[in-house]
Parts: C-alpha cells; structure tokens; sequence
C-alpha cells in the first residue's frame, strides 16, 4: 500500500498523508519522496505515536512542476464527461441512416 500511496502522490501532484494502524504511518511529498515516517524504537510497523510533520501543499503557481496529468485535469474531466455523449449522438446518428443493404 505504501508504493500505492507513492504512486498516488506522483500521479496527483498533491502530498499523501498515510496513516494507518496496523501499518507504516508515513507522509509522502508530491513527488513521491518519503517525508517522514513513524518509528518507535525501530520499528515502523504496528506502532502507536504521534508523527509531528509538515505536509508541504504545492503550489498553483508552479505549474510546470505539476505533473502533465495534475496540469490537463479540466481536459480529462472534460472527456469523461462528453465521450458517452459523443458516443450516444453516433449511435442515433447510424440508426437514423442505416447503411444501404441493411434494414
């Protein structure tokens, strides 16, 4: 789950914050460093405490450093939103003019 939550902090350009209880606490930067974990005693695992930490939150006026995907998020919002209604216009559109030879 750690590597996940990694992926997910590249994929999004945003900080995770990981806090679990029966697994690694950790906080992980928007480019997918290890920030900070929880260790008691030298352990990291199953372990109770507290992990004071800075989350660092980028910001929008470093827009270059944001990943492609974070930067186009209004684009592909966009197009899950319009491609099934793209796709029900050309199904209506080929059942009002059926190829000749058919139907």
């Amino acid at each position: 789950m750690l590597a996940f939550s990694r992926l997910a902090a590249i994929q999004s350009g945003r900080s995770i914050v990981r806090a679990t209880n029966a697994g690694i606490t950790t906080v992980i930067a928007p480019d997918g460093r290890e920030i900070a974990r929880l260790r008691v005693r030298g352990e990291d695992r199953e372990v109770a405490g507290s992990l004071p930490v800075r989350v660092p939150v980028p910001s929008t006026q470093g827009a270059r450093s944001m990943p492609l995907f974070v930067r186009t998020e209004r684009l592909w919002q966009s197009l899950w939103i319009l491609a099934p209604l793209a796709l029900l216009a050309a199904a209506r559109q080929r059942a009002r003019y059926p190829e000749p030879g058919r139907g």
